[in-house]
């Protein structure tokens, strides 16, 4: 059964994948920047042609100047309500809605019920927005008066309450708020780009983002991890787990110590503990300084101990060994991208024969 990695392999594996993950994560940001970007240019842009649109609104000979149709919204009166579908869907096509409140039909009743026409032009008078987070659709009118705009807004309220607009007879009309001065400052759009009507917050700029980079970084480690289990080489030391009782020693990492001094650690390692055959399996060739050291270690220490020395067998392959040789432990020798996982798996189906504790040690 294989063990899962530890915390320290974990760290340690972010490190080794941390430029992938960087780069997803950069990616993600890059887009989600153009995404926003491009939702607050289209804001702007629509903005604007409503604007030019508005400075054409004429009747009869009449020609209203942007300035002047800020004028007229400075005093405006709004009121929020909520329209329902028959299929309890909310309405939110405001653009179809405005059309309808004043069409002739309409205006009639409301220019009759508030006793005032309805100026410069119903189209620059009465506008109609959405809340894209309520679906709460907003009247507001704005004549240059502010008599004449409460006086509207009241007709306006007082019809949808009544069910008086035809195209609101089969849906279900909720009033949110009475008629009032509207509150909000204009700005002007000119050199000016607002989040209003782009549908975002920067709120939600914010909260969207942060989600961005943690997706991105769940990303990049998805990533890491599927390049990882792809390569030929063997990049990770929990990689090297078969069994529960295998040893796994990174000397890899030592790069605060001295060639000579990582050399003294491998040979430790490997004459550590005693056994009288060990098996030692490396892909690559030994160094032949390392190989000389043990040899030199172990014969150090059987005449120190007035013991018979142990008998280091050094391999490629485990078939390569004599079958009737008894191996009391295996020490397989790895090196960080350059062993293969086919020769590295070759070796552990092959050991499946031998009782010998396994030791790994990634050099």
């Amino acid at each position: 059964m294989e063990q899962l990695p530890t915390l320290e392999e974990v760290v340690s594996f972010i490190k080794e994948y941390a430029k992938i993950i960087l780069i997803t994560i950069i990616v993600g940001v890059v887009f989600y920047g153009i995404g926003i970007g491009y939702t607050i240019y289209s804001g702007a842009k629509a903005t604007s042609n409503g604007a030019s649109q508005s400075e054409s609104s004429y009747s009869g000979d009449l020609f209203l100047s942007q300035i002047e149709l800020d004028d007229l919204q400075k005093d405006s009166v709004s009121f929020s309500f909520y329209i329902e579908n028959e299929d309890g869907t909310a309405f939110v096509n405001y653009n179809l809605l405005k059309k309808l409140l004043i069409t002739q039909e309409v205006l009639k009743k409301i220019q009759d019920s508030s006793g005032i026409t309805i100026e410069p032009t119903p189209k620059d008078a009465v506008n109609l927005t959405l809340d894209t987070e309520s679906n709460l659709l907003e009247l507001s009118v704005g004549t240059g008066d502010i008599k004449s705009n409460k006086a509207i807004a009241n007709a306006y309220y007082n019809a949808m309450q009544n069910e008086d607009i035809e195209f609101l007879m089969n849906k279900a009309v909720y009033v949110a708020s009475a008629p009032e001065k509207n509150k909000k400052e204009i700005m002007a759009t000119e050199g000016t780009i607002s989040l209003e009507g782009t549908g975002i917050s920067s709120k939600k700029i914010v909260i969207y983002g942060v989600l961005i980079l943690i997706f991105s970084s769940v990303l990049g480690l998805v990533i890491a991890t599927v390049y990882s289990m792809t390569r030929k080489e063997i990049a990770d030391t929990f990689a090297y787990t078969y069994k529960e009782s295998d040893t796994i020693i990174d000397l890899s990492n030592s790069k605060e110590v001295s060639l000579e001094e990582k050399n003294e650690k491998i040979v430790h390692a490997v004459i550590h503990p005693k056994r009288k055959t060990k098996l030692l399996l490396s892909e690559k060739e030994l160094d032949e300084g390392i190989t000389k050291k043990i040899q030199k270690k172990l014969i150090d220490a059987s005449q120190e101990l007035g013991e018979e020395v142990s008998v280091v067998i050094v391999a490629k392959n485990t078939s390569q060994i004599n079958p009737l040789v008894t191996i009391d432990e295996v020490i397989i020798f790895t090196k960080k991208k350059e062993t293969t996982k086919e020769w590295y798996k070759n070796q552990r189906i092959q050991l499946e024969n031998y009782d010998a504790p396994v030791k790994v040690i990634q050099i």
